[in-house]
């Protein structure tokens, strides 16, 4: 996929590519954001802290849906757990239920999803329909308040837990807020804030280089990296272009994104209901 841009020393720092296939992707490839590798590994270990013994997985088939699934499956079932079906689906479609359908009838204690805003919208409000009151664990890119603009969504997605990547607090973080709230007039949406720190990481790579070439940039990322601190904290890259992180543990409340908790790999998941 990316072997052209690795010909052409073309350099990419996504905000948001969040597959564990980009970290063997080339070394021109560098994320500000971390590995779904840690994502999976953490939607798995919270579905086991809560008891679950069988789960169903739906999930976009692209990289980001199937990489994240397939690391939860790993971890899920090495602590005990069984996936009893696995749900792949195309975005764009009017309607999922035939996929809902066959989680229904599988009967899982929990459901994965691992869905953007617009197809997430979409499959909450009809698996409340179709009458699925298991509880859900979902990933990040359901994580936009914009979802709730949709009529009843909010309803349906309330008491559905999920993970986020943490941005902390810090004066980098407090300043983009001001600055993006100063010129939008809204606060930032998810991966906002990575956009950011990647906007600015490739222009101090660029300074720091003194030219505006692929390689001698590639080689000044990392550099600049070390002394880094942004609005999504450290940004140390390690030999793959990857950085590490932790993930915020969110409930949805009256139609809000409430934290209850963290995981991070070194203590695991850290719920405070």
């Amino acid at each position: 996929m990316y072997k052209r841009q690795e010909e052409k020393h073309v350099v990419l720092i996504s905000p948001a590519s969040t597959s564990p296939l980009l970290t063997d992707a080339g070394e021109y490839i560098f994320r500000v954001c971390p590995s779904d590798a840690l994502q999976g590994e953490a939607i798995a270990q919270i579905a086991l802290k809560l008891g679950y013994k069988t789960a169903a997985t739906i999930v976009i088939a692209n990289e980001y849906g199937i990489g994240l699934e397939e690391v939860f499956k790993e971890v899920f079932e090495a602590g005990g757990g069984k996936v009893v079906v696995s749900v792949r689906y195309e975005l764009g479609a009017a309607t999922y239920k035939t996929e809902l359908e066959q989680i229904k009838a599988a009967d899982p204690d929990v459901i994965i999803d691992v869905s953007y805003a617009d197809d997430g919208q979409i499959i909450f409000r009809e698996a409340a329909e179709l009458g699925i009151k298991k509880p859900w664990i979902c990933a990040e890119g359901v994580a936009d308040p914009a979802i709730f603009e949709a009529p009843g969504v909010a309803e349906a997605m309330e008491g559905m837990i999920g993970t986020k990547p943490i941005s902390p607090v810090n004066p980098a973080s407090v300043h983009f807020v001001k600055l993006f709230k100063e010129h939008f007039g809204r606060e930032p949406g998810i991966y906002a804030d990575y956009a950011y720190d990647a906007t600015k990481m490739a222009l101090m790579a660029i300074a720091y280089a003194g030219v505006y070439d692929g390689e001698a940039i590639k080689n000044a990322l990392p550099y600049v990296s070390l002394c880094y601190k942004g609005a999504t904290g450290d940004k140390t890259f390690d030999e793959n272009g990857d950085v590490g992180g932790e993930y915020m543990i969110w409930r949805v409340v009256n139609g809000e994104f409430v934290p209850i908790g963290k995981w991070t790999r070194s203590l695991g998941v850290q719920l405070e209901e």
